[in-house]
Protein backbone atom coordinates (compact mmCIF):
# COMPACT_ATOMS: atom_id res chain seq x y z
CA UNK A 1 0.00 0.00 0.00
CA UNK A 2 0.99 3.60 -0.57
CA UNK A 3 0.90 6.02 2.31
CA UNK A 4 0.75 9.78 2.17
CA UNK A 5 2.20 12.27 4.59
CA UNK A 6 -0.28 15.04 5.37
CA UNK A 7 -0.32 18.12 7.57
CA UNK A 8 -3.49 19.23 9.33
CA UNK A 9 -4.70 22.79 9.70
CA UNK A 10 -3.34 22.71 13.25
CA UNK A 11 0.12 21.92 11.93
CA UNK A 12 0.15 18.25 12.96
CA UNK A 13 1.71 15.64 10.69
CA UNK A 14 0.13 12.25 10.00
CA UNK A 15 0.13 9.38 7.50
CA UNK A 16 -2.93 8.10 5.64
CA UNK A 17 -3.45 5.16 3.31
CA UNK A 18 -3.87 5.88 -0.41
CA UNK A 19 -7.11 3.89 -0.19
CA UNK A 20 -8.68 6.90 1.48
CA UNK A 21 -7.21 9.57 -0.83
CA UNK A 22 -8.91 11.10 -3.89
CA UNK A 23 -6.53 13.03 -6.15
CA UNK A 24 -7.78 16.50 -7.14
CA UNK A 25 -6.11 18.49 -9.96
CA UNK A 26 -4.67 21.81 -8.85
CA UNK A 27 -3.87 24.59 -11.35
CA UNK A 28 -2.52 23.26 -14.64
CA UNK A 29 -0.92 20.16 -13.13
CA UNK A 30 -2.47 16.87 -14.09
CA UNK A 31 0.03 14.73 -12.14
CA UNK A 32 -1.34 12.91 -9.12
CA UNK A 33 -0.02 13.87 -5.72
CA UNK A 34 3.10 11.87 -4.77
CA UNK A 35 3.37 10.18 -1.39
CA UNK A 36 6.18 11.33 0.88
CA UNK A 37 7.34 8.26 2.74
CA UNK A 38 9.14 9.04 6.01
CA UNK A 39 12.84 8.37 6.45
CA UNK A 40 13.13 8.34 10.22
CA UNK A 41 16.31 7.58 12.14
CA UNK A 42 14.14 5.10 14.01
CA UNK A 43 12.07 3.47 11.23
CA UNK A 44 8.36 4.17 11.22
CA UNK A 45 5.83 1.53 10.31
CA UNK A 46 2.43 2.77 9.13
CA UNK A 47 -0.14 2.76 11.84
CA UNK A 48 2.27 1.36 14.42
CA UNK A 49 3.84 3.11 17.43
CA UNK A 50 7.21 1.91 18.75
CA UNK A 51 7.34 0.63 22.31
CA UNK A 52 9.79 2.48 24.54
CA UNK A 53 11.69 0.67 27.31
CA UNK A 54 13.84 2.21 30.00
CA UNK A 55 16.31 -0.15 31.66
CA UNK A 56 14.10 -3.06 30.65
CA UNK A 57 10.81 -1.55 31.87
CA UNK A 58 8.18 -0.57 29.33
CA UNK A 59 7.07 3.04 29.61
CA UNK A 60 3.46 4.13 29.18
CA UNK A 61 2.60 7.49 27.60
CA UNK A 62 -0.66 9.41 27.36
CA UNK A 63 0.71 10.92 24.13
CA UNK A 64 2.45 8.31 21.94
CA UNK A 65 5.78 8.84 20.17
CA UNK A 66 5.54 10.30 16.66
CA UNK A 67 7.73 10.86 13.59
CA UNK A 68 8.65 14.42 12.64
CA UNK A 69 11.05 15.21 9.79
CA UNK A 70 12.43 11.67 9.94
CA UNK A 71 13.05 11.92 13.68
CA UNK A 72 11.27 9.96 16.39
CA UNK A 73 9.76 12.35 18.92
CA UNK A 74 9.04 11.08 22.41
CA UNK A 75 7.35 12.52 25.52
CA UNK A 76 10.10 14.34 27.39
CA UNK A 77 8.64 14.44 30.90
CA UNK A 78 7.72 10.76 31.11
CA UNK A 79 11.18 9.59 30.07
CA UNK A 80 13.12 12.14 32.12
CA UNK A 81 11.09 11.31 35.23
CA UNK A 82 11.66 7.58 34.65
CA UNK A 83 15.37 8.43 34.71
CA UNK A 84 14.94 10.07 38.10
CA UNK A 85 15.05 13.67 36.91
CA UNK A 86 12.78 16.47 38.12
CA UNK A 87 11.00 18.29 35.29
CA UNK A 88 9.51 21.79 35.51
CA UNK A 89 7.72 23.91 32.91
CA UNK A 90 7.97 27.70 32.66
CA UNK A 91 4.84 28.92 30.90
CA UNK A 92 6.09 32.46 30.34
CA UNK A 93 9.31 31.38 28.61
CA UNK A 94 7.85 28.17 27.15
CA UNK A 95 10.83 26.28 28.51
CA UNK A 96 11.20 22.83 30.08
CA UNK A 97 13.93 22.29 32.66
CA UNK A 98 15.04 18.86 33.87
CA UNK A 99 17.45 18.34 36.76
CA UNK A 100 19.16 15.24 38.07
CA UNK A 101 22.16 15.33 40.36
CA UNK A 102 24.61 17.86 38.96
CA UNK A 103 23.08 17.83 35.46
CA UNK A 104 20.58 20.46 34.28
CA UNK A 105 18.87 20.25 30.89
CA UNK A 106 17.04 23.31 29.52
CA UNK A 107 14.85 22.84 26.45
CA UNK A 108 12.91 25.81 25.00
CA UNK A 109 9.86 24.93 22.94
CA UNK A 110 10.33 25.23 19.16
CA UNK A 111 14.09 25.58 19.58
CA UNK A 112 16.90 23.45 18.17
CA UNK A 113 19.44 24.67 20.75
CA UNK A 114 18.75 23.12 24.16
CA UNK A 115 21.52 23.29 26.76
CA UNK A 116 23.05 20.70 29.07
CA UNK A 117 24.79 22.36 32.01
CA UNK A 118 24.96 25.56 29.99
CA UNK A 119 26.47 23.95 26.89
CA UNK A 120 24.38 24.17 23.72
CA UNK A 121 23.44 20.83 22.15
CA UNK A 122 22.09 21.04 18.60
CA UNK A 123 19.06 18.94 17.68
CA UNK A 124 17.59 18.46 14.19
CA UNK A 125 13.96 18.90 15.14
CA UNK A 126 12.68 21.35 17.77
CA UNK A 127 10.59 20.26 20.72
CA UNK A 128 6.84 20.49 20.14
CA UNK A 129 3.79 20.74 22.33
CA UNK A 130 1.30 18.00 21.42
CA UNK A 131 -1.86 17.61 23.49
CA UNK A 132 -0.23 19.51 26.36
CA UNK A 133 2.80 17.23 26.31
CA UNK A 134 6.32 18.17 25.21
CA UNK A 135 7.75 15.87 22.57
CA UNK A 136 11.47 16.02 21.79
CA UNK A 137 13.87 14.00 19.63
CA UNK A 138 14.41 10.54 21.06
CA UNK A 139 18.19 10.51 20.96
CA UNK A 140 18.48 13.85 22.75
CA UNK A 141 16.05 12.78 25.47
CA UNK A 142 17.69 9.39 25.93
CA UNK A 143 21.26 10.70 26.04
CA UNK A 144 20.81 13.99 27.94
CA UNK A 145 21.52 12.32 31.30
CA UNK A 146 24.14 9.91 29.99
CA UNK A 147 21.91 7.14 28.67
CA UNK A 148 22.25 5.12 25.47
CA UNK A 149 19.51 4.59 22.89
CA UNK A 150 19.00 1.34 21.01
CA UNK A 151 16.54 0.34 18.28
CA UNK A 152 15.34 -3.21 17.60
CA UNK A 153 13.71 -3.47 14.19
CA UNK A 154 12.32 -6.97 14.73
CA UNK A 155 10.35 -6.07 17.85
CA UNK A 156 9.91 -2.41 16.86
CA UNK A 157 11.14 -1.25 20.24
CA UNK A 158 13.27 1.58 21.53
CA UNK A 159 15.52 0.68 24.45
CA UNK A 160 16.99 3.43 26.63
CA UNK A 161 19.66 2.26 29.03
CA UNK A 162 21.08 4.35 31.84
CA UNK A 163 23.56 2.93 34.29
CA UNK A 164 22.18 3.97 37.64
CA UNK A 165 24.77 5.27 40.07
CA UNK A 166 24.81 3.20 43.25
CA UNK A 167 23.16 4.82 46.22
CA UNK A 168 25.93 5.73 48.64
CA UNK A 169 25.82 3.88 51.91
CA UNK A 170 24.75 6.19 54.70
CA UNK A 171 27.62 7.25 56.90
CA UNK A 172 27.33 5.85 60.42
CA UNK A 173 26.13 8.39 62.93
CA UNK A 174 29.05 9.29 65.14
CA UNK A 175 28.18 8.97 68.83
CA UNK A 176 29.79 10.80 71.76
CA UNK A 177 31.05 7.49 73.14
CA UNK A 178 34.69 7.30 74.22
CA UNK A 179 36.49 3.95 74.02
CA UNK A 180 39.30 3.55 76.56
CA UNK A 181 41.84 0.84 75.78
CA UNK A 182 44.07 -0.36 78.65
CA UNK A 183 47.03 -1.79 76.75
CA UNK A 184 48.05 -5.47 76.78
CA UNK A 185 46.38 -7.99 79.16
CA UNK A 186 46.34 -11.71 79.87
CA UNK A 187 49.40 -13.43 78.46
CA UNK A 188 50.35 -10.19 76.69
CA UNK A 189 52.09 -8.58 79.64
CA UNK A 190 53.77 -5.71 77.84
CA UNK A 191 56.95 -4.42 79.45
CA UNK A 192 58.10 -6.18 82.62
CA UNK A 193 60.52 -4.30 84.85
CA UNK A 194 61.56 -5.60 88.28
CA UNK A 195 58.43 -7.76 88.33
CA UNK A 196 56.10 -4.86 87.50
CA UNK A 197 53.94 -5.61 84.45
CA UNK A 198 52.76 -2.94 82.06
CA UNK A 199 49.36 -4.64 81.67
CA UNK A 200 48.57 -4.04 85.37
CA UNK A 201 49.51 -0.35 85.31
CA UNK A 202 47.51 0.33 82.14
CA UNK A 203 44.41 -1.45 83.47
CA UNK A 204 44.53 0.52 86.72
CA UNK A 205 44.84 3.85 84.89
CA UNK A 206 42.26 2.85 82.26
CA UNK A 207 39.63 1.97 84.86
CA UNK A 208 40.23 5.31 86.57
CA UNK A 209 39.87 7.21 83.27
CA UNK A 210 36.59 5.41 82.61
CA UNK A 211 35.20 6.29 86.03
CA UNK A 212 36.24 9.94 85.73
CA UNK A 213 34.63 10.38 82.31
CA UNK A 214 31.49 8.54 83.39
CA UNK A 215 31.17 10.83 86.42
CA UNK A 216 31.48 13.81 84.06
CA UNK A 217 28.55 12.55 82.00
CA UNK A 218 30.58 11.19 79.10
CA UNK A 219 29.62 7.66 77.97
CA UNK A 220 32.55 5.24 77.87
CA UNK A 221 33.42 1.70 76.89
CA UNK A 222 36.57 -0.12 77.95
CA UNK A 223 38.19 -2.73 75.72
CA UNK A 224 38.95 -4.74 78.87
CA UNK A 225 38.05 -4.43 82.54
CA UNK A 226 40.14 -7.32 83.82
CA UNK A 227 43.34 -9.21 83.10
CA UNK A 228 42.38 -10.91 79.83
CA UNK A 229 43.78 -11.17 76.33
CA UNK A 230 42.21 -8.82 73.78
CA UNK A 231 43.60 -8.80 70.24
CA UNK A 232 44.80 -5.57 68.68
CA UNK A 233 42.32 -5.81 65.79
CA UNK A 234 39.56 -6.71 68.24
CA UNK A 235 40.16 -3.48 70.13
CA UNK A 236 39.89 -1.39 66.95
CA UNK A 237 36.86 -3.35 65.73
CA UNK A 238 35.01 -2.67 68.98
CA UNK A 239 35.46 1.09 68.60
CA UNK A 240 34.45 0.98 64.93
CA UNK A 241 31.35 -1.12 65.57
CA UNK A 242 30.23 1.27 68.31
CA UNK A 243 30.82 4.30 66.02
CA UNK A 244 32.82 5.78 68.88
CA UNK A 245 33.71 9.45 68.88
CA UNK A 246 37.20 8.88 70.30
CA UNK A 247 39.54 5.96 70.94
CA UNK A 248 42.38 6.33 73.46
CA UNK A 249 44.85 3.56 74.27
CA UNK A 250 46.94 3.67 77.45
CA UNK A 251 50.48 2.26 77.64
CA UNK A 252 53.80 2.53 79.46
CA UNK A 253 57.00 3.08 77.51
CA UNK A 254 60.34 1.28 77.70
CA UNK A 255 63.77 1.60 76.13
CA UNK A 256 67.03 1.27 78.04
CA UNK A 257 66.33 2.04 81.71
CA UNK A 258 67.63 5.58 81.23
CA UNK A 259 65.19 7.32 78.86
CA UNK A 260 62.27 9.03 80.57
CA UNK A 261 59.27 11.20 79.80
CA UNK A 262 55.77 11.22 78.39
CA UNK A 263 54.58 11.10 74.80
CA UNK A 264 51.27 10.68 73.00
CA UNK A 265 51.00 9.08 69.58
CA UNK A 266 48.62 9.41 66.64
CA UNK A 267 48.61 8.13 63.04
CA UNK A 268 47.27 9.80 59.88
CA UNK A 269 49.56 9.15 56.90
CA UNK A 270 48.99 10.70 53.50
CA UNK A 271 49.09 7.19 52.03
CA UNK A 272 45.81 6.37 53.81
CA UNK A 273 43.19 8.89 52.57
CA UNK A 274 40.62 7.97 55.23
CA UNK A 275 43.05 8.55 58.09
CA UNK A 276 44.75 11.51 56.41
CA UNK A 277 41.38 13.28 56.24
CA UNK A 278 41.35 13.10 60.06
CA UNK A 279 44.95 14.21 60.54
CA UNK A 280 44.11 17.55 62.14
CA UNK A 281 41.66 15.92 64.57
CA UNK A 282 43.97 13.04 65.47
CA UNK A 283 46.88 15.37 66.03
CA UNK A 284 44.70 17.70 68.08
CA UNK A 285 43.46 14.84 70.28
CA UNK A 286 46.99 13.60 70.90
CA UNK A 287 48.18 17.11 71.72
CA UNK A 288 45.27 17.74 74.10
CA UNK A 289 46.11 14.59 76.07
CA UNK A 290 49.85 15.28 75.96
CA UNK A 291 49.39 18.82 77.27
CA UNK A 292 47.39 17.60 80.27
CA UNK A 293 49.78 14.74 81.07
CA UNK A 294 52.78 17.08 81.06
CA UNK A 295 51.00 19.69 83.18
CA UNK A 296 49.95 17.04 85.70
CA UNK A 297 52.92 14.66 85.85
CA UNK A 298 55.63 17.21 85.04
CA UNK A 299 57.81 14.66 83.28
CA UNK A 300 59.98 15.30 80.23
CA UNK A 301 57.81 16.37 77.30
CA UNK A 302 58.52 13.99 74.44
CA UNK A 303 55.68 15.53 72.40
CA UNK A 304 52.72 14.38 70.34
CA UNK A 305 54.15 12.21 67.57
CA UNK A 306 53.00 10.18 64.60
CA UNK A 307 53.57 6.42 64.76
CA UNK A 308 52.17 3.48 62.81
CA UNK A 309 50.55 1.34 65.51
CA UNK A 310 47.77 -1.19 64.93
CA UNK A 311 45.09 0.37 67.12
CA UNK A 312 45.74 3.79 65.58
CA UNK A 313 45.90 2.45 62.04
CA UNK A 314 42.68 0.42 62.25
CA UNK A 315 40.35 2.78 64.11
CA UNK A 316 38.07 4.99 62.01
CA UNK A 317 37.73 7.91 64.40
CA UNK A 318 40.14 10.33 66.10
CA UNK A 319 42.44 8.10 68.15
CA UNK A 320 45.55 8.46 70.27
CA UNK A 321 47.90 6.29 72.33
CA UNK A 322 49.31 7.71 75.55
CA UNK A 323 52.74 6.46 76.70
CA UNK A 324 52.39 7.67 80.29
CA UNK A 325 55.98 7.07 81.47
CA UNK A 326 58.89 4.66 80.99
CA UNK A 327 58.27 1.57 83.12
CA UNK A 328 61.89 0.42 82.82
CA UNK A 329 63.17 3.75 84.17
CA UNK A 330 63.57 3.24 87.96
CA UNK A 331 62.40 6.72 88.90
CA UNK A 332 59.31 6.62 86.70
CA UNK A 333 58.53 3.01 87.67
CA UNK A 334 58.43 4.08 91.30
CA UNK A 335 56.02 6.87 90.39
CA UNK A 336 53.78 4.54 88.38
CA UNK A 337 53.40 2.28 91.41
CA UNK A 338 51.89 5.14 93.42
CA UNK A 339 48.11 5.48 93.42
CA UNK A 340 48.43 9.27 93.40
CA UNK A 341 50.45 9.18 90.17
CA UNK A 342 48.01 6.82 88.47
CA UNK A 343 45.13 9.05 89.53
CA UNK A 344 46.94 12.13 88.21
CA UNK A 345 47.56 10.38 84.89
CA UNK A 346 43.93 9.30 84.66
CA UNK A 347 42.67 12.80 85.45
CA UNK A 348 44.99 14.25 82.81
CA UNK A 349 43.91 11.80 80.10
CA UNK A 350 40.23 12.32 80.91
CA UNK A 351 40.60 16.11 80.86
CA UNK A 352 42.50 15.98 77.57
CA UNK A 353 39.68 13.92 76.05
CA UNK A 354 37.04 16.27 77.43
CA UNK A 355 38.88 19.36 76.19
CA UNK A 356 39.08 17.84 72.72
CA UNK A 357 35.37 17.03 72.71
CA UNK A 358 34.43 20.55 73.84
CA UNK A 359 36.76 22.43 71.50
Amino acid sequence: DQWYQIRTAAGLQAYISANYITTVNSGTSTSPAQPAPPQPSVPALPGKTPAVFYNGQKLAFDVPPMIDNSRTMVPLRAIFEAMGATVTWNQSTQTATAEKGDTTVILPLNSTTPTINGTVTKIDVPAKLIDQRILAPLRFVGEAFGGTVGWDQASYTIDIQLKEEPTPSPQPVRTNLVVIDPGHGGTETGTIAEGVMEKDITLDIGLRVGNILRNRGIPIQLTRTEDVNVGLQERADLANELNAAIFVSIHCNSFNNVVSGTETLYYAPESNPELFAMKAERQELAQAIQDQLIASLMRKNRGAKEDNLSVLRNTRMPSALAEVMFLDNPEERALLLQDSTKQQAAEAIATGIQNFMQR
